[in-house]
């Protein structure tokens, strides 16, 4: 990410006053690529309702690669902070 849109994007996020310092930095972070902390894993069914779509959508971004998926046998987590990083730069279709 250049300087300048980070910047402007830090600006733009540290002037929202119900977003404080700590979640400003995680947002930065994930837009960057980067993860600091644990995110915390969603069924596709929780990631449905957080993001007020269908579970068939949630699907299709995992199979489209969108989000960021944990697969353990059977069972498929999603990643929240790649959901929010997903809305965050535009790549939700």
């Amino acid at each position: 990410m250049r300087a300048t849109t980070e910047t402007a994007l830090k600006a733009i996020i540290t002037a929202d006053n119900e977003i404080t310092p700590q979640q400003a930095t995680q947002m930065l972070s994930a837009l960057r690529g980067e993860q600091r902390t644990p995110s915390k894993l969603l069924t596709m069914k929780e990631a449905a309702a957080r993001f007020g779509c269908t579970v068939r959508t949630v699907q299709r971004w995992c199979r489209d690669g969108e989000v960021e998926t944990i697969k353990r046998g059977r069972l498929v987590r999603i990643r929240e902070e790649s959901l929010y990083t997903m809305t965050a730069t535009g790549n939700a279709k």
